[in-house]
């Protein structure tokens, strides 16, 4: 079996030099870490992770905890770049990820979490926030870090949806639309956060938003968005443009347009959220906002980690901002 001390007779180091190497010290220059995970490589060393989470208190492994209302789950894109994005950075950092069961009511979260040892845990979605067994482990010792949800002592990676609402709906007033509708996801905070960005847009430009026209459907949920559409169209038939939770379900409010005979965006405009591949490939390409995925979650397993190994980081809210993507379901709406 290889042991420290051959590699360390390999490269012509100490071993205290391989070890922090091995552990991706930030100690040691890029050079001499990539000399002796090479040699280390080579030499066919394999770490023993039991030995080293006695000597170090660490496993190096990260819990994720993953779970939503919908049915579209791992397959939504938005969360599928967020999961990639921390996978990514976790392991570039000697971290490995294990999904923790949400449906198991066997244990808890904190149980699940302290059988397997994990070093800490990422909240990437939960389907109720307020649950007991989220609570205690949010308030328990253990590092975790929440995408878009705040708790008190934790840190939290939020997209920026109230920003994001409101430049979409500041872009949708600067082409003349005073008519608007919204369609939101469920009751959460992000809903919340995007409702208070139209809310804002609407005000400053001297527009009371219309409670008739916010009706709450289900995030990536195509066949709810399209009832609503429906529904909001018999109820006021000159809507000139719709926001949609996200590009999922926009798909389902065009069927509906479609089925109404309105043209996108001739007759009405629809504006969508998220940014998803489909969203540049459907015809016409879809006017949306592009959340940074990829940036959440990078800065969730950074922000982690970073607890892990200085227990004294702060803890803090960050946001991230994303882009509008200029498609062609906007246009200036009809004058009557």
């Amino acid at each position: 079996m290889v042991t420290l001390k051959d590699i360390a007779t390999a490269c012509g180091v100490s071993v205290s030099t391989v070890s922090k190497a091995l552990n991706n010290s930030s100690e040691l220059r890029k050079e001499t870490i990539d000399l002796v995970s090479e040699r280390a490589r080579k030499l066919g060393y394999t770490p023993n992770s039991i030995a080293r989470s006695l000597r170090t208190n660490h496993t190096k492994n990260i819990g994720v905890l993953f779970a939503l209302s919908s049915t579209s789950g791992l397959k939504h894109e938005y969360f599928d770049s967020i999961l990639d994005s921390i996978k990514t950075e976790a392991e570039s950092r000697g971290y490995d990820l294990t999904f923790i069961n949400s449906t198991d009511s066997r244990m808890t979260y904190l149980e699940k979490v302290r059988y397997r040892n994990f070093d800490g845990v990422i909240i990437a979605s939960a389907t109720d926030y307020n649950s007991a067994k989220l609570v205690d482990l949010l308030k328990s010792n253990i590092p975790c870090v929440l995408i878009d949800y705040k708790f008190r002592n934790c840190i939290s990676i939020m997209s920026d949806n109230e920003d994001g609402a409101y430049s979409l709906a500041k872009y949708v007033f600067a082409k003349g639309h005073r008519r608007i509708a919204f369609i939101t996801g469920e009751d959460t905070p992000v809903t919340e956060a995007r409702l208070r960005g139209f809310t804002r847009a609407c005000r400053e430009r001297g527009v009371e938003p219309n409670p008739d026209h916010v009706r709450q459907s289900r995030f990536h949920d195509p066949d709810s968005s399209y009832e609503q559409t429906l529904a909001l169209f018999a109820q006021d038939p000159d809507i000139t443009c719709l926001f949609y939770p996200d590009d999922v379900s926009m798909i389902g409010g065009l069927r509906a347009l479609g089925k109404l005979g309105r043209k996108v965006p001739q007759d009405v405009s629809a504006i969508g959220y998220d940014g998803i591949a489909i969203s540049r490939i459907m015809r016409p390409v879809f006017t949306t906002y592009v959340q940074s995925s990829d940036a959440i979650g990078k800065l969730a397993a950074e922000k982690l980690i970073d607890q892990i190994e200085k227990p004294k980081a702060i803890k803090e809210t960050l946001y991230v901002k994303g882009i509008i993507q200029e498609g062609d379901t906007l246009a200036e709406p009809i004058r009557k």
